[in-house]
């Protein structure tokens, strides 16, 4: 029990050390050329990804958003895009709409948010 609570107070700790940029480091920060063809790279990425990847269908796709993730270390800038995807599982049915997030730099995918979340600090997409 011990270790549990060491680790869960060692977490929180880490996550406490992330800190958002300021306004004028956020205005100052170099996000990239906006993506112009997003929905073709993010199919691209998802070509990879994706057990049956042509059985995916898209839904919902957002415009991009200039956005941050930050870590303990760094921070990446880039462009958000969140979008709902329904594709086949390894057994050949679908799994629903499930809405993730890509952080785009130009025509590359720099961060993948899963379902839209990333961590403690919440959900990147509705």
């Amino acid at each position: 029990m011990k270790v549990i609570v060491g680790l869960v107070t060692l977490g929180l700790a880490g996550c406490a050390q992330i800190k958002a940029p300021t306004d004028a480091e956020a205005a100052a920060a170099d996000y990239g050329p906006t993506p112009s063809d997003f929905e073709q790279t993010i199919r691209q990425y998802n070509a990879a990804r994706l057990k049956d990847p042509g059985s995916a269908q898209y839904a919902g796709w957002t415009q991009p958003i200039t956005y941050w993730f930050g870590t303990r270390d760094s921070s990446t800038y880039g462009y958000l895009v969140c979008v709902a995807i329904n594709a086949k599982n390894s057994f050949g049915g679908y799994t629903g709409f499930q809405t993730d997030g890509y952080l785009l730099r130009g025509r590359t995918v720099v961060r993948y948010f899963e379902r839209g979340r990333y961590g403690a600090s919440g959900k990147v997409c509705p």
